[in-house]
């Protein structure tokens, strides 16, 4: 998370709970203390001075100081977000958290300043916090996005238009925290378009005239009378096609009829007449078979059904079975796991 919008989002839920404490505790984050030091940061202490508040990092290698945060995010990980439904919004996913929060998180039995048995509810009720700064911090939140096919751009639940012409682009969505307008950058940093800005989540459009008018004219500029394309129109091959087919057959010409590889050769007996008994296995890797016989070398590639090739006492056979452990053979000949059909 950049510094921008952890500066808004501690804004916003200091208002949701309605006030601040004197210190916060932080994790040895970058966008908050050096992590090798354990120092604020220079850029994180004007925003720790406008909230008025005391920053507290974590020491290093001390997991036992954050463990409840910890147990807290994971327990509203598990019991809550993996049940949430998938096509609700961020409104409504927010709603749904603070309903939770209140039911089962806020009920949970504690033990008061006096030893009475409460409610996590009451002592946050009884805890004294000040007041919130009426501003959000000075923070510039700048997010990339990428423009729809209707020059839209999609941020934080809403959609601001841009012109046509940057349709399917990147641009920048940029705004102050607390901010009442955002804008939308070019990667040149030319500023396309002012919107304002409306709460999160709502799913509002906003479009300027100017830019409703251009996209019309691009869409009929685009139109035409031609038929339409049909997607499942057979189109027969055509002299080009034809002639490099003819081609390929005639620089192969065993893959055409009556070729030697018309037909996938499953008689393993057509090799041993080839390479008679004196021959052995050289390599099993990857599906490939090479093998080595009175200098003559050739490459079976065997895929689709599952075989196991033995080679024993001279003679090669094809078994059909689950693969066995690699390795060598009882007769001292290698022996592997292949699959499929063989080719010449």
């Amino acid at each position: 998370m950049e510094q921008p919008q952890l500066a808004d989002a501690q804004h916003q839920v200091a208002l949701r709970l309605g006030g601040l404490t004197k210190d916060w505790r932080f994790d040895r984050m970058s966008t908050v203390v050096h992590p090798a030091t354990g120092k604020v940061t220079a850029s994180y202490a004007a925003i720790a001075k406008h909230f008025g508040v005391r920053v507290r990092p974590c020491p290093p290698r001390r997991g036992n100081r954050k463990g409840v945060v910890e147990k807290a995010n994971h327990t509203a990980a598990q019991r809550w977000w993996r049940s949430l439904p998938d096509d609700v919004t961020t409104s409504q996913a927010q709603a749904m958290l603070d309903r939770f929060c209140k039911q089962v998180t806020d009920q949970r039995r504690r033990n008061g300043s006096d030893g009475t048995r409460c409610t996590v509810a009451d002592l946050a009720a009884a805890e004294r916090l000040r007041p919130v700064p009426k501003s959000a911090p000075i923070a510039v939140i700048t997010v990339a996005r990428q423009a729809t096919a209707q020059a839209l751009v999609h941020y934080r639940g809403n959609r601001n238009s841009l012109p046509p012409e940057l349709a399917g682009n990147t641009v920048t969505v940029t705004h102050r925290a607390g901010g009442t307008t955002l804008a939308i950058v070019t990667n040149n940093g030319v500023t396309v378009a002012v919107h304002p800005r409306r709460a999160d989540g709502t799913g509002a459009i906003e479009r300027t005239d100017t830019h409703v008018t251009a996209l019309n004219t691009a869409a009929l500029t685009a139109s035409t009378s031609a038929a339409p394309h049909r997607s499942k129109q057979r189109i027969p091959p055509g002299p080009d096609a034809r002639a490099a087919a003819a081609a390929l057959r005639a620089n192969n010409p065993a893959s055409g009829p009556g070729g030697s590889s018309a037909a996938p050769v499953i008689d393993l007996a057509v090799y041993g007449s080839v390479l008679g008994t004196d021959f052995r296995l050289e390599a099993c890797l990857d599906g490939n078979l090479d093998y080595r016989a009175n200098d003559y070398r050739w490459l079976a590639s065997i895929r689709a059904v599952r075989f196991r090739l033995q080679v024993c006492g001279g003679r090669l056979g094809l078994v059909r079975g689950r693969r066995p452990p690699s390795g060598v053979g009882p007769d001292g000949v290698g022996q592997g796991d292949v699959g499929g059909v063989v080719h010449g």
